[in-house]
């Protein structure tokens, strides 16, 4: 499958093709696998991590997403439109029936702020690359450079996992969590349960015995 992914995202590159149809597939070994997707700290240290180099406009929406779970398809369009009343309101591009409502945090705010707005597209990531490829190896190289043990497992797609990981974390339910996502399905949502379930299993056991 993934032969097929790099061919598309070759016709991407030389602009035969807009999109790929490979932009929204996401392996079931992806989904769950624990080292891809980031903790608090982690995220919290790449943000504390400046570049001088690169692409500030890809570290910049990948940690969005960590807040608000977007996937690459819909950071590249979303625009200052979709600002409405502290919400970020949104149709997905793999699920356009469902009309997506995110609060915004302040962190997401301190985001935008530091995009400059482009003189004629409203769009609010408006330099991003035309692949994922050539956004995950500059994300790679940052993970690294940040010293993330799990540096190589890094992909855009990590921060949609993380932003569901740690929302569940810190109380947010299933249901809400299904919607936030625009899941079609509470078993797809259930899946990050199942790794915070496992996780409490193993801090647990950390307990010293009497």
């Amino acid at each position: 499958m993934s032969v097929f992914r790099q061919y598309y995202n070759k016709l991407v590159t030389r602009r035969i093709i807009d999109e790929s149809p490979f932009e929204f597939w996401t392996s079931v070994k992806e989904l769950v696998t624990e080292r891809n997707r980031l903790t608090i700290e982690e995220v919290r240290k790449l943000a504390e991590t400046k570049l001088d180099w690169g692409n500030k406009q890809i570290r910049l929406a990948y940690l969005f997403s960590c807040f608000t779970g977007l996937r690459i398809s819909d950071v590249r369009v979303i625009s200052y439109d979709n600002i409405i009343n502290g919400q970020l309101v949104f149709r997905p591009k793999k699920t356009p029936q469902k009309l997506v409502s995110i609060p915004i945090l302040d962190d997401v705010y301190k985001i935008i702020e530091q995009i400059p707005k482009h003189p004629i597209s409203n769009k609010i990531f408006w330099g991003l690359p035309s692949t994922s490829h050539a956004i995950n190896i500059h994300l790679k190289e940052w993970a690294k450079i940040a010293n993330l043990n799990n540096h190589r497992g890094i992909t855009f797609h990590t921060s949609r996992h993380t932003f569901a990981t740690i929302g569940l974390t810190y109380g947010i339910d299933l249901y809400t969590m299904k919607e936030l996502l625009a899941h079609s399905k509470i078993e797809m949502t259930m899946v990050y349960g199942k790794i915070i379930s496992q996780k409490k299993e193993e801090e647990i056991l950390k307990f010293p015995r009497l």
